[in-house]
């Protein structure tokens, strides 16, 4: 087996007979005391990056990693060393191996490689379109441009010296060697005429699966300081995403989503991350293309920037986040009441989470409820006055601003109401004797019985 090895190995075009070879080797190695790992290394670093194209091999290679994958998560790095190389074999075929992609996809995230993983995922399309304008070029010995003019084209940004880096990072061997973010609006603007090229549409469309994947790994196996580093991440990355409508829709939808459950299972990243997340809610230009992404940031400083979760909310913590959101409200109400918005019902719905977010907080610090009450009234008086808005809308804001105004009027009563016990959610608080429901049918059927 050793010299057919060494013979096969200095013929690349045979490759698909080192693979039964190399199943050879993970069976029996200890027997044979053979040490696999120059084996690995061809078959996953050079076969792999020269051969992705060849569907046969490509078919062998992916059922020999489904047919092995327990094998090759606990005896080796394979998964977790070469996974950028690995998703060449779907950034290539995306429509032919989803299925598997999705069963081996957990197996190349560790807690070492999970957030680069991520990144892989959200930018496949672009490894694809790097693949594409790879596998095209055939001016190989022409010297880089260096002109001061941006590319128009995806094979004008491969001859410039400024964005041949990024096409060789999405199309690197091994992980570990950071991410894109800081150039990555320009490379996407650069290539953005690969759009609707076929192979990358249907690999956009392979994404969403494989994140909601991604996240239910996350979410069962995570720690907190790995959901810290991830929201910083997503931050980010929810508005660096290739221009893509459906694709970007498709993917801000689940980010948005996941960040909810995240904060749900891990509250105290929200005082980890709070400064990155107060420069983030503090910016009107952060809203636009990802309102849902943005409300739910703000509900989640709303309802998690409490002591209940977390012993390290100070009142000092509670003061800068109202800080952050009471000018935020103000602002947000103006261009609502002046028309100067794209999406009224987006913002609309910012600002009644907003109203929310503050009444909750002032709830926990009773000394911002005179500023909030102030706030929520200022912005009931601008929507009242404004006559060019949708009445729906209109009414709805006013509403939700006068039912704060009136629950802050009695703070204890607010405290409770706005700051639930978190046995709501098992059903047992609407059952015990001294809970606010009880309280409240008993109200009701005093006054009921006094009418």
């Amino acid at each position: 087996m050793r010299h057919l090895y060494n013979r096969l190995s200095q013929d690349l075009g045979k490759s698909r007979l080192l693979l039964p070879i190399l199943q050879f080797y993970m069976n029996h190695s200890k027997a044979v005391l053979h040490d696999p790992q120059e084996a690995y290394r061809l078959i996953f670093h050079t076969v792999l990056s020269q051969s992705f194209m060849d569907n046969a091999l490509m078919f062998d290679m992916v059922m020999f990693l489904r047919q092995n994958l327990e094998a090759l998560c606990h005896n080796t790095q394979i998964l977790t060393t070469f996974f950028p190389n690995i998703f060449k074999i779907l950034a290539w075929n995306p429509r032919t191996y989803l299925s598997e992609f999705e069963e081996l996809l957990p197996a190349l995230m560790s807690s070492s490689t999970a957030l680069e993983v991520l990144h892989v995922l959200l930018d496949l399309p672009c490894m694809t379109i790097a693949l594409e304008v790879t596998n095209h070029w055939d001016g190989k010995g022409e010297a880089l441009s260096q002109s001061d003019t941006d590319p128009t084209s995806s094979t004008e940004a491969f001859q410039h010296i400024f964005f041949r880096p990024m096409f060789n990072f999405f199309t690197r061997v091994e992980g570990g060697h950071g991410d894109t973010i800081n150039r990555l609006a320009s490379f996407h603007k650069a290539v953005k005429d690969m759009s609707q090229h076929p192979r990358v549409v249907v690999c956009s469309q392979a994404v969403p699966v494989l994140l909601r994947v991604w996240f239910e790994v996350v979410l069962e196996e995570g720690t907190t300081d790995f959901a810290a580093h991830l929201l910083a991440v997503l931050l980010e990355r929810s508005a660096l995403l290739y221009d893509m409508p459906d694709f970007k829709t498709d993917v801000k939808r689940i980010l948005s989503e996941n960040v909810v459950r995240l904060f749900k299972k891990f509250p105290q990243i929200l005082i980890d991350v709070q400064s990155e997340i107060q420069d983030f809610v503090m910016s009107v230009s952060n809203i636009m293309g990802r309102e849902e992404f943005f409300a739910n940031m703000v509900w989640a400083v709303g309802e998690y920037c409490s002591s209940t979760h977390d012993d390290r909310c100070s009142t000092d913590i509670i003061k800068r986040f109202f800080d952050t959101l009471e000018p935020l409200t103000y602002e947000m109400s103006a261009m609502v009441s002046m028309g100067r918005v794209t999406s009224s019902q987006g913002h609309a719905k910012i600002i009644s989470i907003l109203m929310s977010s503050i009444a909750k907080l002032s709830s926990r610090c009773q000394d911002l409820i005179p500023r909030a009450v102030l706030c929520l009234s200022k912005v009931s008086q601008q929507q009242q006055q404004c006559g060019a808005q949708d009445p729906e809308i209109q009414n709805t804001l006013v509403s939700c601003s006068q039912h704060l105004v009136n629950l802050l009027q009695i703070p204890n009563f607010a405290a409770v109401v706005l700051n639930p016990c978190p046995e709501i959610h098992t059903g047992r608080w609407h059952l015990d004797s001294t809970g606010l429901p009880a309280t409240l049918r008993g109200v009701h059927r005093i006054i009921t019985s006094d009418s």
